[in-house]
């Protein structure tokens, strides 16, 4: 599991709507002992064992809460912020989006 880290799913640049779609993807393209320690790991953590939340389904609950409550806390502050859509995982297109972004609030010219 070292080699393929769970963090590498970037389930905060997932649109909510294809949050179930890639979630489901990378369970089926990782190998076996990534996809059964990412749904364990999530499944017997806090949230989903005190709701009795279990295997994939579970954890797509876990991970729909745990956005629900990211989008809170970021919502929240005071601070200028934007959300990007990077579900396509493009590189080029997200750098180009972030200095559009940088532009409009003026934090570059």
């Amino acid at each position: 599991m070292s080699k393929q880290d769970i963090y590498e799913l970037r389930l905060d640049l997932i649109e909510q709507d294809n949050l179930e779609y890639a979630f489901r993807k990378a369970i089926r393209e990782r190998p076996e002992a990534w996809s059964t320690g990412f749904v364990h790991y999530y499944t017997q953590q806090g949230y989903g064992k005190h709701r009795g939340l279990e295997g994939v389904e579970g954890t797509l609950e876990v991970l729909k809460a745990r956005r629900r409550l990211e989008y809170r806390i970021l919502d929240s502050l005071g601070l200028n912020k934007e959300r990007m859509n990077n579900s396509h995982y493009d590189q080029e297109t997200c750098r180009t989006m972030l200095i559009d972004k940088l532009k409009l609030h003026k934090v570059i010219q």
